[in-house]
Order: C-alpha cells, then structure tokens, then sequence
C-alpha cells in the first residue's frame, strides 16, 4: 500500500491507480475531468464489498486468508474477481452492479 500512501499524499487519498503515483499530469487530468466522480479510496481497500452468486458463491476482489477461511467455514467458495480500477472509482464489484435487476 506504499504507492497509495504516496499518491494520497497528493489527492486527499480520492482515488489512485497503480503506476500513475509519479504522473502529475495524469493526476491534473483527473483533478480536472473526473474530480465529481471519485470518492473516498481508503474505505474500499478492506475487501467487504463482494457479491453475492448464490447461497454458496460469492466475488471478491482479491484473496485475504481471514476473510477465505471465514466464508469457507460457513461453506460459501470465494472466486477472487479482478477489479483492476476500484481504487480509481472508488467502488467495488457489489456497489458497481446494484443498478442490476436480479432475481
């Protein structure tokens, strides 16, 4: 988490993606165009927001051995989902597809 203390640093800790810490013209860029959508980054790092497949599959973003035995021993299997910009937008897989209609 070193690069995101850096970049936060620079933007409040507002958003990051990894390997733009040292562009400051990327970070202008996004200061200027997309400063209304981005939110707070810090409190999506702890992996809380999964979704839910069925009773007994869920996504994640990435693997947390706390949390993977957790749900294991409740016998709900964990299928880690790569979310490359969550940091960016500052949401995660569950947030991003509430719009859904689901049933």
């Amino acid at each position: 988490m070193s690069p995101f203390r850096k970049v936060k640093q620079k933007n409040g800790g507002k958003w990051w993606v990894p390997g733009e810490e040292d562009s400051d013209d990327f970070s202008q860029y996004v200061e200027t165009y997309f400063k209304d959508w981005v939110g707070y980054v810090e409190e999506t790092v702890f992996e809380v927001n999964m979704l839910s497949l069925d009773t007994e599959t869920i996504l994640v973003n990435n693997y947390n051995k706390q949390v993977f035995d957790f749900l294991e021993k409740h016998n709900i299997t964990p299928v880690v989902t790569p979310f490359r910009h969550r940091w960016f937008w500052d949401t995660g897989i569950h947030c991003l597809t509430q719009d859904l209609d689901r049933e």
